[in-house]
């Protein structure tokens, strides 16, 4: 055999997209994707032979052909996947080739919708509403105003949200579209108004305020009527967080002379303590199927992202790092969980799955990004 055969027969892959007589020099290996769902990633994939060079891979249809493949066994490889796509499988196969054979090759490959989450950030000088995809990319500015802009919340449908701003002097609740347009001043109050949560059914909106002298959690109509105080209570009641059935609001409350998590009726009534500790306990967030509820706290000497049963029967640590973790977010499955944490000096927006495992940084901006919303249904 002359050297030129030899190096034909070491090669593992000589074209994309067509075939040529293989002969008897070895096989050849077919390799396509079938890929379903939204959000396909255009750049589509990379496929490689035994961890040779890469070829790219379409989403769907277009083929890599690998040819003059010597005989025994081999390995398949997909890269190139984008963080919302999930493989049917492990990302390799293993195929057998015999001289002459032609051996096809198929990743299935589903993509659902990639989401998206509003945030806080001063990276462009002062508080304002983001908007990105879960992947961190797609990043868009929604408020645009030199004033303080922050704590954004969704409406259930995900069309608006509901947020904090001082445009008008004071803090206030407005609501906008989810492209930054058709903003309004929900409150009108020159007291201090924050905190704001839409109810499941997208009826009421709750929200904390000092306007009787203390705070209190309010809830109101989504165009900023029939306001209703329902706490009452010399000490300070706030960051409400509604039960997926609209029927009981979670709360930060200092009433027992510390930071607790309280439940109550939607209407005030029988609010009771859940958490119990000396720690700080607050930021509750009600995952939107069901229970837990995640909430942050310092039981440890940090702040850390905790789980929290519904009677308070079992509490877990997710993130277990040394840095301030806080302000967790359910996504839209219940799957993830968004946070904010310094662990990288500055504040980042993370995510991790709701077993606390797998935390990624989506922001990686030297500013400070913090309180992240998922949008609901993406």
């Amino acid at each position: 055999m002359n050297k030129r055969s030899v190096m034909c027969i070491a090669l593992t892959a000589l074209g994309c997209g067509g075939s040529e007589s293989i002969g008897p020099f070895g096989g050849t290996v077919q390799v396509t994707a079938s890929t379903t769902g939204v959000n396909l990633d255009p750049d589509g994939y990379t496929v490689s032979l035994d961890a040779g060079t890469a070829q790219p891979l379409s989403v769907n249809g277009a083929m890599v052909t690998f040819t003059r493949v010597h005989d025994g066994s081999h390995l398949v490889s997909l890269g190139g996947v984008a963080s919302n796509c999930v493989v049917t499988g492990p990302n390799w196969q293993a195929v057998s080739i015999t001289a002459g054979d032609t051996v096809q090759v198929t990743f299935q490959i589903t993509c659902p919708p990639l989401g998206q989450l509003a945030f806080t950030s001063d990276r462009d000088g002062n508080d304002e509403i983001y908007l990105m995809n879960a992947d961190g990319t797609g990043l868009i500015n929604l408020t645009n105003n030199p004033a303080s802009d922050g704590y954004p919340a969704w409406s259930p449908d995900g069309s608006k949200i509901v947020f904090r701003s001082e445009r008008d002097g004071n803090p206030e609740i407005y609501v906008m579209n989810a492209d930054g347009t058709g903003l309004i001043n929900l409150t009108n109050n020159s007291a201090f108004d924050g905190y704001p949560k839409w109810s499941p059914d997208g009826s009421k909106i709750a929200f904390d305020s000092d306007r009787d002298g203390n705070f209190e959690v309010y809830v109101m109509s989504t165009d900023g009527t029939s306001v209703v105080k329902v706490t009452n209570n010399p000490a300070f009641d706030g960051q409400p967080a509604w039960s997926p059935d609209g029927t009981q609001i979670a709360f930060t409350t200092l009433r027992d002379g510390n930071a607790e998590i309280y439940v109550m009726n939607d209407d005030g009534s029988e609010a009771y303590n859940l958490t119990k500790n000396p720690a700080l306990d607050g930021d509750p967030a009600w995952a939107r199927q069901a229970l837990p509820i995640a909430f942050a706290s310092d039981r440890r000497g940090d702040l850390e992202v905790y789980l929290l049963s519904f009677l308070g029967a079992s509490i877990i640590n997710l993130t277990h790092n040394p840095a301030i973790d806080e302000f967790a977010a359910w996504s839209p499955d219940g799957s993830k969980i968004a946070f904010d944490t310094d662990r990288d000096r500055n504040f980042e927006v993370y995510v991790m799955r709701a077993d606390g495992n797998a935390p990624v940084n989506l922001t990686r901006s030297p500013a400070d990004d913090w309180y992240p919303a998922w949008r609901p249904g993406r």
